[in-house]
């Protein structure tokens, strides 16, 4: 890309599992936002009885699968506007997840760090 003249205007990031691995952050407002009855430990005792969750794990194994579970069992709507809410109440530095430190330290170099 930098041959193509995209010089420090590109990046390669691969987000593994997924990019939904910024959701789980240990935040009680997680739980809330997803409609969980309880709080993020309890959400995260249920994640880890399904089998989503190792105890051994700082995340679930397959962060996407895991949101998708908790949303069938509330019942709330995957939509753009329940990301939004995340993305609000979420405290982004918060996230392990190198790659996706990465992603958020590339878009902030171009887009600068925002709100």
């Amino acid at each position: 890309m930098a041959k193509n003249g995209w010089a420090r205007r590109s990046a390669a990031v691969a987000i593994d599992p997924e990019l939904e691995i910024w959701v789980w952050t240990g935040d009680d407002q997680v739980a809330k936002i997803l409609g969980w009855e309880g709080n993020y430990a309890s959400l995260k005792g249920w994640l880890t009885e399904k089998g989503f969750w190792s105890s051994r794990q700082l995340k679930p194994r397959c962060p996407k699968e895991a949101l998708q579970a908790v949303l069938r069992r509330t019942k709330v709507p995957r939509s753009a506007s329940l990301y939004k809410e995340l993305a609000r109440a979420v405290k982004l530095d918060r996230c392990t997840d190198l790659a996706f430190r990465k992603l958020r330290s590339v878009l902030r170099e171009w887009f600068g760090p925002g709100p």
